[in-house]
Formats: structure tokens, C-alpha cells, sequence
């Protein structure tokens, strides 16, 4: 039978993984957004100002993960950031550039991603790092998709009450 300082250490190791995914995946959502700001900024109606302010929601994203690291006496192991890193390739290697409704696409796939990750990082965790994930990352993550779904809503064409947005 394992010692509860195992059970313990273990536990850490696990949240310092988990918190570690979180952060490369953020990191790499900052890389994707700076990326499709360059991108857009090239067209005519660009969605920059909106991307800019869900970048800067990233980056104190990250901080804050970082931060939750930094608390942690754990070594930080390596995690993945695959899908951002493939947002951001996607962006940047379009021949001729991409319109503005591709990028905010493929962003918004990279928040769905990133949800997922996060509520399936909640088996993991406890404590202050389950805490931030619950009440400000999730969250967080779940309103830069509504943002980025009013970006792709053409103006005039709401949904009417009741109807579901695509």
C-alpha cells in the first residue's frame, strides 16, 4: 500500500501536468491569435479589434496557469499544444491570405478545443488550480466562442427568439 506523501506527490505530479497542458495550449492560442491579427488586418472589414482583446484574454490566461505552476515545488513535465499550433499554421500558410469569417473559423475551433481540454483537466486537479479552471478559464473560454460567433453572425441576420445560432 502507497504512503499518503506518495498518494500526495502523485497527485501533484498529475496537476503540474495537467496545469502544464493548460499553459502550452495557451501559449500556442497566442502564437494562433497574433498570427490571424496579421492576417486580417490585410482585408478590408477586419475583425483585428476584437482578436487583439481575446489575445490579451489568452496571454493573462497563461500568466495566471503560470503563476498556479510557480506554486507548485513540481518539476513541469511536457504537455501539448497541438491544436493551436495547428490554428496558427493553418492562418499563416494560406496562399493569398484567408478572409476574415475563415480565420474567426478556425479560431473558434481552437476555443472548442481549448474547453475541452479544460474541462477534461477538472479530473485532474483540485483545489486553487480546479478552482481557476471552474470559475474563470472555462468560463473565460466559453465567451470568447460566443464572441467569436457574434463575428461570424452577419449584422441583420439574428436569429429570431427560439432559433438556434449555427
Amino acid at each position: 500500500m502507497r504512503s499518503s506523501r506518495a498518494v500526495v506527490e502523485e497527485r501533484c505530479r498529475v496537476a503540474s501536468g495537467a496545469l502544464d497542458t493548460l499553459l502550452r495550449a495557451e501559449l500556442a492560442a497566442c502564437e494562433a491569435y497574433r498570427t490571424a491579427i496579421h492576417s486580417v488586418e490585410r482585408g478590408g472589414e477586419s475583425p483585428a479589434l476584437a482578436l487583439r482583446s481575446l489575445y490579451r484574454m489568452h496571454r493573462r490566461f497563461a500568466d495566471e496557469i503560470q503563476r498556479l505552476l510557480s506554486a507548485s515545488d513540481e518539476e513541469e513535465p511536457e504537455g501539448a499544444r497541438a491544436v493551436w499550433t495547428d490554428v496558427a499554421r493553418r492562418v499563416a500558410g494560406a496562399p493569398g491570405g484567408l478572409d476574415g469569417a475563415t480565420v474567426l473559423k478556425r479560431l473558434q475551433g481552437g476555443e472548442r478545443s481549448s474547453l475541452e481540454l479544460a474541462l477534461g483537466t477538472l479530473r485532474e486537479l483540485s483545489g486553487r488550480p480546479a478552482d481557476f479552471v471552474r470559475a474563470r478559464y472555462a468560463p473565460g473560454l466559453a465567451t470568447n466562442l460566443e464572441l467569436l460567433s457574434a463575428l461570424l453572425t452577419p449584422h441583420g441576420d439574428e436569429p429570431a427568439a427560439g432559433e438556434a445560432r449555427p
